[in-house]
């Protein structure tokens, strides 16, 4: 026990120096952007939530008290850190999926989050207007209501929101859990199939069907959702990039099949077309990983890992292995043509496969992983604390050619008989020997 304690403690000590290399090395950069210098952005909104809160990838609705919806401006060390939330949740609710909505004016922004005022609500939609110094403007509006859950949306470019919600009822085949499944919920439509009238939840369509988890949706420039869908079958196990239309057709694979990573989450386009993800394993990690560029349309999926790796060190675990470089949990490019990245990140936390070994949890803070592939935090917990800083979107606009645009609906009018066409399902005993046979057998021909 005694060299397991010397190892874990070299550990520590070899994660405070790394951590401070890349503080000293961001310090030293003289780069400046429009937005300030290297390590600093106009503000950052995030979530402050408890890490026993940051569950697997399968498990997204995880609750623990104490969460909160944060700014930071400017998005530096040095910046005015506001609550948003804290008079909703009172200490005894939690907040996560923060998400902006893409616009090029800067006076105020419409942010969306998914949160839970305490351990009797469900996770519900909100939005609130923030305005640029990071305070809000009025008491966010709730967006969904009823006993289901929903969480993780993102602005359609047509002023919907796609999110993904447990409310089907449908069972994983084999974890027997509520599967997290994709809809759009138009706010200015009211609808008569709300889970609770009274509350002005607008109309809500389902667009993806899957026996398991579809999570993270995200909006591409196109106006195509991707997102990550749990494939669950034999010993298939994992999350891979899929993309879909908002009106729910032309699903297919986009990204991770045949790669040697099991999981691919919280996907993100980039300026040039690419896109950045978390590489992961499907539990062990809190959701920590490295932070893969792929480039979806072009490369194979089956490449090495390393190489995708984003930033300047790349031997980062993709897997349950201990990764001595620390994890990422999740990573969103800064809207501003410096490439520069505002990340989650803890440089402790890891697994052991020695079963008498604890490690210490993750620390996730917020960082900005700068242009030289380095980087600097911007705002870190407290030493022994078990809150983490994570899901950071910068407060800023985006330029007019990177904001999406929207797609025109396959499925133009779904109450309009006359536009639909008829499913014939049968099943596979329904062949010509079986009917033949149930005709000698009944006595009724039913061929």
């Amino acid at each position: 026990m005694l060299n397991i304690q010397h190892r874990l403690s070299r550990m520590t000590a070899y994660g405070a120096i790394l951590l401070s290399g890349f503080y000293l090395a961001s310090c030293t950069s003289s780069s400046k952007t429009t937005a300030g210098s290297e390590g600093e952005v106009a503000g950052v909104v995030f979530a402050k939530r408890s890490i026993d809160a940051i569950g697997d990838p399968l498990d997204p609705i995880e609750f623990s008290a104490g969460g909160d919806l944060m700014t930071l401006v400017p998005g530096s060390a040095s910046g005015k850190l506001q609550n948003l939330t804290a008079d909703m949740t009172n200490g005894e609710g939690d907040v996560s999926d923060p998400e902006i909505f893409p616009q090029t004016e800067t006076d105020s922004f419409r942010i969306l989050f998914s949160m839970r005022k305490s351990s009797a609500d469900n996770w519900h939609l909100y939005e609130a207007t923030v305005k640029a110094d990071g305070s809000r403007d009025g008491l966010p509006t709730q967006l969904t209501c009823g006993s289901d859950n929903e969480i993780e949306p993102a602005y359609l470019p047509d002023g919907r929101i796609v999110f993904t919600s447990d409310r089907p009822g449908h069972l994983d085949e084999y974890e027997r859990r509520k599967s997290m499944l994709l809809h759009v919920l138009d706010p200015a439509k009211s609808s008569l199939l709300s889970p609770a009238p009274d509350c002005g939840e607008g109309e809500v369509v389902q667009i993806s069907f899957n026996q398991s988890h579809d999570r993270n949706p995200t909006v591409l420039k196109d106006g195509t959702i991707m997102f990550s869908r749990w494939e669950h079958l034999a010993n298939v196990n994992k999350f891979t990039i899929f993309k879909i239309e908002p009106d729910g057709t032309n699903l297919f694979v986009k990204y991770g099949s045949h790669s040697g990573v099991n999981s691919f989450l919280d996907a993100r386009e980039r300026a040039d077309g690419k896109v950045t993800a978390t590489m992961m394993p499907l539990s062990g990690t809190f959701e920590g990983g490295a932070i893969g560029v792929l480039d979806v349309e072009n490369e194979s999926d089956n490449g090495s890992t390393a190489s995708q790796q984003l930033g300047k060190i790349k031997n980062i675990a993709t897997g349950r292995n201990a990764s001595a470089n620390g994890r990422y949990h999740g990573a969103y490019q800064v809207p501003d043509g410096t490439d520069r990245y505002l990340v989650s990140y803890s440089i402790e936390g890891g697994v052991s496969d020695m079963e008498d070994v604890e490690v210490p949890k993750p620390a996730y803070g917020i960082y900005m992983l700068g242009t030289d592939g380095v980087s600097k935090p911007i705002k870190i917990p407290s030493a022994g604390s078990d809150t983490v800083y994570v899901e950071p979107v910068p407060l800023m606009a985006v330029p007019a050619d990177q904001i999406p645009t929207a797609k025109p609906e396959k499925v133009a009018n779904r109450s309009n008989l006359g536009m639909t066409g008829t499913l014939g399902a049968s099943s596979v005993y329904d062949s010509e020997a079986n009917r033949a046979l149930s005709a000698s057998v009944l006595g009724v021909d039913l061929r």
